[in-house]
């Protein structure tokens, strides 16, 4: 696993839940010096995409092991 990933994973704050439509949502919490904050507008992070598709790929998997 890659350590962007390993990173995302242990972002993941508490249980999944679930929305009011039947959704999986999982929360994150990135630290200011999350590895994927890097190179990304310094002074004004923002949360790149590859890093919102990890997350979602994350909430998918645990979801499906029952975690």
């Amino acid at each position: 696993m890659s350590q962007l990933r390993t990173e995302v994973a242990a972002a993941m704050t508490g249980p999944l839940a679930v929305d009011n439509d039947g959704w999986q949502v999982g929360r994150f919490r990135f630290a200011p010096d999350f590895i994927g904050f890097q190179g990304h507008f310094p002074e004004f992070p923002i949360v790149p995409a590859i890093v919102q598709v990890l997350a979602a790929q994350q909430v998918a998997e645990t979801g499906l092991d029952g975690s």
